[in-house]
């Protein structure tokens, strides 16, 4: 996956964003980035991208 490309199509947040909010803000829980960005609740559709992304990137 490319570090620019969309995660959230909704939010437009991108996987480098993401990384961008953890190293910022301390930001290292699926929680904080929903409440940060709101990704994931427009559609749902990235749901499960982020959960997955949580559990192998950003331990």
């Amino acid at each position: 996956m490319n570090n620019n490309e969309f995660i959230c199509q909704c939010k437009e947040l991108s996987l480098e964003e993401i990384e961008v909010l953890k190293k910022e803000y301390g930001i290292d829980t699926l929680k904080e980035v929903v409440k940060k960005t709101k990704a994931g609740t427009a559609c749902g559709g990235c749901r499960n991208k982020l959960k997955d992304l949580f559990k192998d990137r950003l331990k």
